[in-house]
């Protein structure tokens, strides 16, 4: 095997690492991408809970507000304002969980983009290096194809004809 035939059996090597690297690494992104949209999804309909929450917490107050204003009543009004406080603070916490479960993903959601713009910047790389392997591979199959030619031409021609030396 001739250094040229070697050197093109390496690239072709290298070109299929490259290759098989590049498929990983977009299999990766998809994933990374994939796991994006579902937390984005995930997140709206956290903030839609909390609007929801947020929304009944504010009837609820109005409400309890309202009863407050009006003469006091004993029993069951009573009761119905106690049970209304405990569920405006019920809410209220859930409406701070959810805030913190939101600003937790949104923090994951942020780390989820770093890694997704740097896994897109590393797969261009990749992308123009095989195209780079790709096109010097193609460069020395031609150059070996142009080579073969040569020595089959070469090779052919009578040794006689070929020859330059002056004869004593």
């Amino acid at each position: 095997m001739t250094a040229l035939q070697t050197h093109i059996v390496e690239q072709e090597h290298r070109l299929r690492k490259s290759t098989e690297d590049l498929k990983a690494m977009q299999r990766s992104l998809e994933v990374k991408q994939r796991k994006l949209s579902d937390l984005e999804q995930f997140l709206e309909r956290m903030e839609k809970e909390r609007v929801a929450l947020k929304v009944k917490k504010d009837f609820i107050e109005h409400h309890v507000r309202r009863s407050l204003c009006e003469p006091r009543k004993a029993g069951p009004e009573a009761e119905s304002l106690r049970k209304n406080k405990i569920e405006i603070c019920t809410l209220e916490e859930k409406i701070c969980h959810l805030d913190h479960l939101v600003h937790r993903q949104s923090s994951k959601m942020r780390t989820y983009l770093k890694q997704i713009k740097g896994l897109s910047a590393e797969v261009w790389a990749r992308e123009s290096a095989v195209e780079s392997l790709t096109e010097r591979l193609h460069a020395a199959q031609a150059q070996n194809v142009e080579l073969k030619y040569k020595l089959e031409f070469w090779s052919s021609q009578d040794p006689k004809k070929n020859s330059l030396g002056m004869s004593v």
